[in-house]
């Protein structure tokens, strides 16, 4: 499948300032989004609250992604425990909005899990048929996503990275 407009939320963290490149080299139009691009000096990267409904709606009217990355992620595990409410709108109202946004305009949607879904009990690597089991905001926000992403599209990937290290902003 060939993709002419690329969306990627959350592009000014770590992973999404990794792919970037990436996706600029292969796509003729790319649309980066962050909430925190004021810590940026990339002209690249505009601002979207992705806890906005009607800056999602914006987007897709404007731009009609047909790839829809969502990295977007309050990523500080703490800070999803100490602000449960927020993890909630960030990781799953959020992703619930860009599902349904992805079916109504027949986007492809990636959504960017993590493998805190599960409680770390298992003996040896999880794979995608292991059952989730959160047992912190963080991971649970982040399965109601995937719920979510599933209960709305029908074609869509879900990635479950874990620990990542390496360069940012």
């Amino acid at each position: 499948m060939s993709f002419d407009r690329v969306f990627i939320t959350g592009c000014g963290g770590m992973l999404g300032n990794a792919i970037y490149p990436y996706f600029l080299e292969r796509y003729r139009k790319i649309l980066a989004v962050d909430i925190q691009i004021e810590e940026h000096e990339e002209t690249w990267l505009k601002y979207c609250d992705v806890r906005e409904r009607s800056q999602l709606e914006r987007v897709f009217r404007d731009f009609k992604p047909q790839l829809v990355l969502h990295l977007a992620a309050l990523v500080d595990v703490e800070t999803c425990e100490d602000d449960p409410d927020d993890a909630v709108a960030t990781h799953a109202t959020s992703t619930k909005n860009v599902a349904e946004l992805c079916k109504e305009y027949g986007s492809t949607m990636v959504y960017i899990s993590t493998g805190r879904v599960f409680d770390g009990e298992k003996d040896g690597y999880y794979t995608e048929d292991d059952q989730p089991n959160p047992i912190m905001v963080y991971g649970q926000t982040k399965y109601d996503g995937e719920m979510f992403v599933r209960d709305i599209l029908d074609t869509h990937y879900i990635v479950r990275p874990g620990w990542m290290v390496g360069g940012g902003p």
